[in-house]
C-alpha cells in the first residue's frame, strides 16, 4: 500500500492537479455547465497523473519501485491514482464552483473525468508520447459526438456524463474499470520487454 499513498500524494499534491482544479473551477464559475465546461472535461482530467508512468519509464526510475513491489501493484497504483486525481479535479472544481451559485452537476462528473483521465493512460503506455497522452481524450470525445449525431443516436452522449444519473455513473465505473484492465495488461507487457 506505500506505492499507493506515494502516488496519491504525487498525484494530488502537484502543480498539475491545483491547474486542473483551478482552471474548471473558474470556468464554471464564469460560463456555468456550458459547452466550454463539457470540452474541457475530457483535457484538464488528465493533467494530473495520467503519464506519469510515462515519466517514470523514460527516467528509468521505475525499475527501483519494481524491485519493492511488483508489477502488478505498481500498476494498480499507477493507474488508480490517475483516476483518482482525475475525478476528483473534477469533481472538486464543481464543489468549488457551487459555493458560488453554480448548480452542482451531479456525482456522475467524477466518473466522467475518471474515464478520460483512464484513456489518456492507457495513450500513454500505449504510445510513449505526453501529447497524445492529453489530447486523446479530447479526440476520442468529439469521434464519439460525430459518430453518435451522423451514424447512431443510440450511442451514449459524451456531453451528457456529467448529469446526475446513476444510469451513467455505472456506465462511466464500468467503462473505467474496463480501461483498467487493457492498462495493468499493456504495463506488465510494457515492463516485461524493457
Amino acid at each position: 500500500m506505500g506505492i499507493f499513498f506515494s502516488d496519491l500524494k504525487r498525484a494530488f499534491i502537484s502543480p498539475a492537479f491545483a491547474s486542473a482544479f483551478l482552471i474548471h473551477a473558474a470556468v464554471l464559475i464564469k460560463e456555468g455547465q456550458g459547452e466550454l465546461y463539457v470540452c474541457l472535461v475530457p483535457l484538464l482530467c488528465t493533467l494530473p497523473y495520467s503519464t506519469a508512468w510515462l515519466d517514470e519509464y523514460k527516467s528509468g526510475s521505475f525499475r527501483m519501485t519494481l524491485v519493492r513491489t511488483g508489477l502488478v501493484r505498481y500498476s494498480l497504483s499507477k493507474f488508480l491514482s490517475c483516476v483518482l486525481s482525475g475525478g476528483a479535479a473534477e469533481a472538486l472544481a464543481a464543489v468549488a464552483a457551487s459555493l458560488f451559485g453554480v448548480p452542482l452537476p451531479g456525482a456522475a462528473v467524477f466518473f466522467s473525468g475518471a474515464l478520460w483521465a483512464a484513456v489518456s493512460a492507457v495513450m500513454s503506455a500505449l504510445c510513449d508520447s505526453k501529447y497524445i497522452a492529453y489530447g486523446s481524450p479530447f479526440v476520442f470525445f468529439w469521434f464519439i459526438v460525430i459518430v453518435r449525431e451522423r451514424f447512431s443516436s443510440a450511442l451514449p452522449d459524451p456531453a451528457s456524463w456529467i448529469s446526475p444519473s446513476p444510469d451513467v455513473a455505472a456506465y462511466l465505473a464500468s467503462a473505467t474499470a474496463a480501461l483498467g484492465v487493457v492498462y495493468v495488461f499493456i504495463l506488465i507487457r510494457r515492463i516485461r520487454r524493457a
